[in-house]
């Protein structure tokens, strides 16, 4: 497994929950009606034993008793009910709402990255953040977090209402909770621990599967397809031994936990019907005590169990506010005001004055040395070179992917590291090296570079190509962009467009 530069200390884990409260403010008056609809069904939860306390104490004396209680019961029943699906309709609503939210903000946030962190950093580890860790956390802030607060506030009631009831008989829960409490901690600790790694193998896993599958013609002719194999097996092994370590100290957690569970029962079992045959109490209010401990044995298990599902949560919380501290390659409130200098839309020269660049993960070797250049408007040039002699990356300076190690870079005599880069790069007309074809239409692949509602700009490049593949398709495909209903580009027309030429045609215009 790769070492993950993106993973951080165990212990400063809890400071994530913090995090989501910029999430969570806008959404204050649904969070007062879940708190609302929390209490209403715990409350309606709890005050059952006592009903139960009630009737086995005072018994049936006439049809109008029993009819009575049983009304009641109904309409505890309907109440209890209504506030919990309530209760779980908000949490469901304000999860996915923050979910959608943080996946948004996370992703505007990546594609501002700058080139400086993709080279550091897989594309897959990014990928990996926004598909898995938003996937457990889409699932765990209702079920985990939720569900926390729901087991944690009956405890807690059920806990008060024992003491309530009958105070002598709280003296096993003295002894054995703590115990059992520390037992559902170390686990959670131990299950933390193992989710990490295992997030860890399938970020890694993603990783290799996205270079695979995007060089699986080189793969191929290197014939390196069982190699590919064996390193994502030895991935599977890893997330399958993770699991296996998780699952064991679930195994434990659950075995010791359900020994001192029914030991607690037992002992209070034991304690209040002595009391019972000594006329110091009444079966009603035994019953009552030991549905309470029911409660509170099961809401502490439910705890311990979703405490080493908190783990999982908060690791994929922190791993997503990782890459949020990473820094964009202009601040947003820079993009979000004017350039002091601004770009301008005429024909200008292009200077490049006593240029120095290492790329980082290679800062001894230079790539370009001493560059002292200038063009003139209108003047056109061609950059012929070995591979690896620095044309790429002369374009990369150009448009403010790298930064020049010394020297400036001239736009009409105004330094464009100073112009923002959203500027500067509307005035540059780029062929790709590489193009890329997205999963659009073929005329919004051809509009791409210049997007907009029009119709015409799309066919002078259909021209431009004499295949017959081409001109059949962009008829059909050149519509108003805010009207399109244009089949998806089909694999035999994407590999006929040259489209290098298409969009440097478009720009033309």
């Amino acid at each position: 497994m790769a070492a993950n530069p993106w993973q951080r200390p165990t212990s400063k884990n809890w400071h994530a929950l913090f995090a989501l409260l910029p999430f969570l403010r806008p959404r204050l008056w649904l969070l007062i009606l879940y708190a609302i609809a929390l209490l209403l069904s715990a409350a309606g939860t709890l005050a059952l034993p006592q009903g139960a306390r009630y009737l086995l104490d005072h018994g049936f004396h006439n049809a109008r008793i029993l009819l009575l209680a049983s009304l009641a019961l109904l309409l505890l029943g309907i109440f209890t009910t209504a506030a919990r699906a309530a209760r779980e309709a908000l949490a469901t609503w304000i999860g996915q709402k923050v979910v959608a939210d943080l996946r948004e903000r996370v992703f505007t946030h990546a594609v501002h990255l700058p080139a400086l962190f993709y080279e550091k950093f897989r594309t897959g580890e990014v990928i990996s953040r926004l598909s898995s860790d938003v996937t457990i956390l889409r699932f765990g802030l209702a079920g985990v977090l939720g569900g926390a607060l729901q087991h944690g506030l009956t405890l807690i009631g059920s806990l008060i209402m024992m003491l309530v009831t009958a105070p002598i008989l709280v003296l096993p829960v003295i002894i054995v909770v703590p115990p059992l409490v520390w037992v559902n901690l170390r686990s959670g600790r131990l299950q933390r621990k193992y989710s990490r790694l295992e997030q860890d193998y399938l970020a890694d896993l993603s990783s290799h599967t996205e270079e695979t599958i995007n060089a699986i013609r080189t793969v191929q002719a290197l014939t390196r397809e069982d190699e590919a194999k064996n390193i994502y097996g030895a991935g599977i092994d890893g997330v399958l031994q993770q699991v296996r370590g998780r699952i064991k100290v679930q195994a434990g957690a659950s075995l010791l936990s359900g020994f001192l569970i029914f030991f607690l029962l037992a002992g209070m079992l034991y304690l209040g019907g002595w009391r019972i045959l000594h006329h110091r109490g009444s079966i009603g209010g035994l019953t009552a005590f030991l549905i309470y401990a029911m409660f509170a044995t099961s809401a502490l298990s439910s705890l311990g169990s979703l405490w080493g599902q908190l783990g999982r949560l908060l690791g994929a919380i922190e791993r997503l506010l990782a890459l949020l501290e990473e820094e964009p390659e202009e601040p947003p409130a820079q993009r979000a005001t004017e350039s002091p200098v601004r770009a301008s839309s005429s024909p200008a020269s292009l200077r490049f004055a006593h240029v120095y660049f290492a790329y980082p993960s290679r800062s001894d070797i230079p790539t370009l040395e001493n560059i002292d250049l200038t063009i003139e408007a209108g003047e056109h040039l061609a950059l012929v070179g070995a591979s690896g002699a620095g044309k790429s990356t002369f374009f990369d300076l150009l448009l403010r992917h790298y930064a020049p190690t010394q020297g400036q870079i001239l736009l009409d005599g105004q330094d464009i590291s100073r112009m923002r880069a959203h500027d500067l790069r509307q005035q540059i007309a780029i062929v790709p090296q590489h193009p890329a074809i997205f999963s659009l239409s073929v005329a919004d692949n051809i509009l791409l570079a210049k997007p907009g509602p029009r119709q015409l700009p799309c066919r002078p490049p259909c021209r431009l190509h004499a295949s017959t593949s081409l001109s059949n398709v962009c008829p059909r495909v050149c519509i108003p962009m805010s009207a399109r209903k244009a089949s998806p580009c089909r694999a035999d027309n994407a590999n006929a467009l040259p489209l290098p030429v298409l969009f440097c045609a478009i720009r033309a215009f």
